[in-house]
């Protein structure tokens, strides 16, 4: 699967109606992960995005973020429009604002996905859309709107105007074409673990072998419970970082889908478009040692240097797993430009280089190039030691 991110000059905004109990409070962190998230028809050319929503519920009130985790580029599809504000000065992507109220079994809301020139919003693409919500999912069936200007007259951020209508009207521009398309977007609860950073870790000094440029393999794996096995379920590592003497390396995000329907061995690859790792593990053959993230990091003074280590990350899932975790790290003379290439292995146990533990790369010529590193001697030590072992609580 291809991925590619969406960084337009636009602002999009989302406008969703849908119906639940009364009793149901949207409160709570959602993720559309593919084949849910917003989807476009086929037909459209239009690339399928994976959404995250933070909302907050204070009594009929809705305020939150959203955001794009992902631009899942599939069947031949073209970027023609964008769900990701960005500032164009910094292009740094841009965090959406949603608004909205909520009544006796209804909510109405906009996610307004706005791009800044040096912090005034300039442009705005809409989606509106309707469907039914429960206390654990959300579905929505809409419209795509096509881009236009925006005057923020009054600098409230909220386009002040008929999104429907494609004619100059309040402080919106006329539509740029006429051409609406068709979406859905369907997304599930999650909820943060706790505690999911590791305490520091010790860095062994190593030296650079002459004439070579090595990386470390920086990796973790975790030991999930009580997880479902009748149903997919999902665990999102993100903001993942390497943090060696209180210098962060920043590294992918890590994405795990229990599939009862999946192979009895698992898979990993690199998503390199999303920075993120994508692995696939069937619930009923769920390894003692599971990868979920890993990042080969070129080798400077500092990581040569020793000290202290330790992988941070924030943790969400749609589940009410808990787990243990470990990482370590290898360094190598030889790494290739597509991860992909490495062959990293995301389970313990036989592989196509024998039996070997979780994150290991199973290329011959990564494991040929293998150095004494900060984790360990060389050798056949593919992973290096790893650390202590920690844990994080089930969330609920």
């Amino acid at each position: 699967m291809k991925i590619l991110r969406l960084i337009l000059w636009s602002v999009s905004v989302l406008v969703l109606s849908s119906r639940a109990s009364a009793d149901d409070n949207l409160t709570g962190q959602w993720a559309g992960l593919a084949p849910d998230g917003v989807v476009f028809a086929p037909t459209s050319g239009l690339c399928s995005a994976d959404v995250a929503l933070d909302l907050t519920q204070a009594g009929a009130s809705l305020g939150g973020v959203f955001s794009v985790i992902a631009q899942n580029r599939t069947g031949g599809c073209v970027v023609q429009n964008s769900l990701s504000g960005v500032e164009q000065i910094t292009g740094q992507v841009v965090p959406s604002r949603v608004t909205g109220t909520v009544g006796s079994g209804t909510v109405s809301f906009n996610v307004v996905i706005a791009s800044f020139r040096n912090g005034v919003p300039v442009f705005f693409s809409a989606i509106v859309a309707s469907g039914t919500f429960s206390a654990t999912r959300l579905t929505a069936t809409g419209t795509l709107i096509p881009r236009r200007a925006w005057a923020d007259v009054n600098g409230n951020h909220v386009p002040d105007c008929n999104l429907l209508n494609p004619a100059p009207n309040g402080e919106c521009g006329a539509w740029t074409s006429l051409t609406t398309q068709s979406m859905t977007l369907t997304a599930e609860r999650f909820c943060t673990i706790s505690a999911t950073s590791d305490t520091t870790t010790s860095w062994n000094k190593f030296n650079v072998p002459a004439g070579t440029t090595p990386v470390v393999w920086v990796h973790a794996q975790f030991k999930p419970t009580e997880v479902p096995t009748a149903t997919t379920s999902r665990v999102r590592f993100t903001g993942v970082s390497f943090v060696l003497n209180g210098h962060s390396y920043p590294m992918p995000d890590g994405l795990v889908t229990f599939d009862p329907a999946a192979s009895s061995v698992s898979g990993t690859i690199y998503d390199a478009s999303n920075h993120r790792w994508v692995t696939t593990i069937n619930p009923d053959f769920i390894s003692d040692e599971n990868f979920f993230v890993g990042a080969a990091i070129p080798v400077d003074a500092t990581i040569t240097g020793g000290g202290q280590a330790t992988i941070r990350f924030t943790t969400q899932t749609n589940t009410g797993l808990s787990f243990s975790w470990k990482w370590s790290a290898a360094a190598y003379t030889y790494w290739p430009s597509d991860w992909n290439a490495a062959l990293i292995q995301p389970y313990h146990g036989n592989g196509p280089t024998g039996s070997q533990h979780a994150d290991t790369p199973n290329n011959t010529q990564i494991q040929q190039s293998l150095i004494q590193g900060p984790r360990g001697g060389g050798g056949s030590n593919f992973t290096g030691g790893w650390s202590g072992t920690y844990h994080g609580a089930a969330c609920q």
